[in-house]
């Protein structure tokens, strides 16, 4: 299950996301102009913690691709990641597997640990074969709070981009209200608009695992922060045409996001 670090229950979105009824041009551009101050704030925040992002991993490059759904079956399932940092490098099947080292530092060409041989084809690139034949590459990316690689970004352009939905509720109300969101390049999130309440939201998934009948599906996830900096995450249960997000314990729907007219399923 992923590990997920709450700062309380909350239900911001529904307390000020209504309709757009009696809503004029003035306090559409009062909205638009908020979401610029609330956007660029997080820009700066960003800045003032990117020392803490240095931590790098590999992922497998099939991994990556099943996750983000471009492959229907994840056929080499191991090994899943790898990481190397002063200490040499170690592969793991699971951010929870067992940490082995070996004596492999970036650069290195062609070398070769027991029954395999790693080759650093690029910066951000690196290959392995083992002596059975099969072969993997690696793809660097941001290590994440939880020890695995950060593709929240790829995760959202796939799964939930910014033009995926216009409208959304809360709970069981089947009054929708419009939502406005964007991305940015320099950003993993999504920020939106929702009458006068603003949000933005990254992308999360759980590692799938080995079972009798092959790989799991993998499970998606949805961090929704406000502009005070209070977070909740959510199951992301993708259907026709909507998108559910559901409470993690209870699994009842909490918001639904609806597909725009001109919105695309990937």
């Amino acid at each position: 299950m992923i590990r997920v670090t709450f700062l309380g229950g909350i239900l911001f979105l529904c307390l000020a996301c209504g309709t757009e009824s009696g809503k004029d041009k003035s306090n559409k551009v009062d909205s638009l102009a908020g979401l610029n101050a609330f956007i660029t704030k997080d820009s700066l925040d960003m800045l003032s913690h990117r020392a803490n992002k240095d931590k790098q991993i590999w992922i497998n490059k099939r991994l990556e691709d099943y996750l983000l759904g471009k492959d229907s079956v994840l056929a080499d399932h191991h090994p899943m990641t790898l990481t190397i940092d002063e200490k040499g490098a170690f592969l793991r099947y699971r951010y929870e597997g067992t940490v082995s080292y070996f004596p492999f530092k970036l650069g290195m060409k062609d070398f070769n640990y027991q029954d395999m041989t790693l080759t650093t084809v690029a910066d951000s690139v690196i290959g392995l074969k083992m002596k059975n034949g099969a072969h993997f590459t690696f793809i660097r990316r941001q290590e994440n709070e939880n020890g695995m690689p950060d593709i929240s970004k790829y995760l959202s352009g796939t799964l939930l981009p910014a033009g995926s939905f216009d409208r959304m509720s809360t709970g069981d109300n089947k009054e929708a209200a419009e939502v406005i969101c964007v991305e940015k390049s320099w950003s993993d999130a999504t920020y939106c608009m929702c009458d006068s309440a603003f949000f933005k939201y990254k992308l999360g998934y759980d590692y799938p695992v080995q079972t009798a009948s092959g790989m799991s599906k993998p499970v998606y996830y949805i961090r929704i922060s406000d502009r005070q900096g209070s977070e909740n995450t959510y199951k992301l249960d993708r259907q026709e045409n909507k998108t559910l997000l559901r409470d993690l314990n209870s699994g009842q729907v909490k918001y639904t996001l609806y597909a725009g007219k001109n919105a695309g399923r990937k």
